[in-house]
């Protein structure tokens, strides 16, 4: 299995916070390594590299999102698990990461509004199977 890779922020040295042996990571580890466990073999991408459009040969944007789905709010990150489209919301697995406000580095689930996020579906080739 695949290191974690810690290229968000500061090296891990001297952070708890990155620490592989101490903390899982932050939000878009926690996705990177949720697909990386299911068999697909995707680079790390931070919030920003999503919203950029750096991440198109691994991604693409969608406006109707699905379980599965990479959901990217402010610099948050998760993957969706549920969709509302009658409250205009989705439920994601995350993981705050050290410091975040997010669930205060606990892994979770966290609802987010659809219309203040950006989701991103994996690209996955006809017929594979991880």
């Amino acid at each position: 299995m695949p290191e974690w890779e810690y290229s968000q922020g500061s090296e891990w040295e001297g952070n708890p916070d990155k620490d592989p042996a101490n903390h899982v990571g932050d939000c878009t580890d926690f996705c990177q390594r949720s697909f990386l466990n299911a068999g697909f073999n995707v680079p790390y991408y931070t919030t920003t590299a999503l919203k950029g459009g750096a991440a198109t040969l691994d991604y693409v944007a969608v406006t109707t999102p699905q379980p599965g789905d990479v959901v990217v709010n402010g610099t948050h990150a998760g993957i969706v698990t549920a969709v509302d489209a009658k409250a205009g919301s989705v439920r994601a697995w995350q993981n705050g990461g050290g410091k975040s406000p997010y669930r205060n580095g606990a892994t979770g689930s966290w609802t987010v509004k659809s219309s203040n996020s950006l989701f991103f579906r994996l690209l996955v080739p006809t017929g594979y199977t991880p």
